[in-house]
Order: C-alpha cells, then structure tokens, then sequence
C-alpha cells in the first residue's frame, strides 16, 4: 500500500481481515472515493463509527467487484477485508476522511495450543448448519481460522471491533469459545420462547396426559 493518506470510510461496521462486506455506495464523497480506489488499484479504510466519533483501529477493504452501476453514479460493490491499521492522524483536505495510519498484525510469537484450535473448531461445527464450511488449510492457520470463524458468527458490533483489536491469535480464538457458547444459549432461549408463544403460553403437556 502507498504511503499516501488511506481514504476512510466509516460505518456502523466491523470489518475483519478475509471478511465479505457488500456496500451500496450513494453519497457523493463515497462515490468519489470510490472511483478513485477503483481507477488506482487501491484500497480504503472501514472503521466503526459511533455517537462519540470514529474509533481508531479499522481495516483496509479491497473491491472485490462493483455488481451494479446506475445512471446517477450510484453503485453496488463488493469488498474484501484485508489489512488492520490504527489511525495515526485524521485530514479533511477532500470531501471524504483520510488518514495517516500504521499497519499491524499479531505480535504473538507462540502460536495456539493444538487443543484450543480443536476446541473452537468443534464448538463452531456442532453450531452451524455448514459443518465442512472450514478446511483443513485454514485449521492449520489459527490467525486466518479466528477471523474466518469471527465473521462467519455475526457477532455483536462491541465484541467485533474487540476481536479486531487484538493482536494475540490464542485471545481470539479463547473469545471465539465464549462467544459460540454464549450464541449457542441466546439460540436455546430464543427456541424455548417460540416454542411458548406457539403454545399460547400453556404448559407443555406431559406424555400420557
């Protein structure tokens, strides 16, 4: 990536390295920074906004494929997660944010235990409905299976930015455990719920009743 300020696009988005984030781009100063990625090869910065501004560790996004053009200049993109950056200084000089920011990636140089890269593996298979979605190249990969399993979780926006923030595979794939038990119990909750409205609120009738 150039040295040039990175373009930033803000959003009420978490975006994680390897992650797909389709965006239907339509205010002017996106559509301009667009074209200007498109037209140079180059990619921009997804960073979460929130009420109190910006926060400050964000990821570079790549188009993948622009889907649909309209007259008017709007359009459909596809994107890919790619890099994690922290924002070292903000500019208004365009009609759209950039920034001075610094790359980084994982800072730990022990790689996962074997069991706790099983364990996450298990948990997320025996909670979704695509069990073979995971290869075996990406399980010997702990760094890129965290991110992979991150995005493919939907998790909450505060627990997203959290995951990207940190620069220790064995943190994220210890959160990751946390985070598919917790799932797993919203899920039997939800299920007990319908199951109750279903039922007009009476109680389950017992076999033999």
């Amino acid at each position: 990536m150039k040295n040039d300020p990175l373009p930033l696009f803000p959003l009420h988005v978490v975006l994680l390295p390897e992650e797909i984030l389709p965006l239907h781009i339509f205010e002017e100063r996106y559509k301009e920074m667009i074209e200007m990625c498109q037209n140079e090869g180059l990619p921009f910065g997804v960073v979460l906004a929130e009420e109190s501004g910006i926060r400050q560790i964000g990821c570079t996004a790549r188009i993948a494929e622009v889907t649909q053009k309209f007259p008017d200049g709007r359009m459909n993109i596809v994107t890919r997660g790619e890099e994690r950056f922290r924002i070292r200084q903000t500019y208004d000089e365009k009609s759209y944010l950039t920034a001075e920011v610094e790359l980084f990636g994982d800072s730990e140089a022990e790689p996962p235990s074997e069991n706790l890269v099983n364990e996450v593996v298990q948990a997320f298979r025996a909670n979704t409905k695509n069990p073979d979605f995971l290869s075996e190249d990406l399980i010997e990969n702990p760094a890129r299976l965290s991110f992979i399993i991150g995005a493919a979780l939907q998790l909450p926006l505060r627990d997203k930015q959290a995951f990207l923030e940190s620069d220790s595979p064995g943190e994220r794939l210890r959160s990751l455990v946390r985070l598919i038990q917790e799932k797993r119990h919203r899920n039997e909750q939800a299920s007990g719920l319908n199951e109750a409205a279903a039922r007009n609120g009476h109680p389950k009738k017992s076999q033999g009743s």
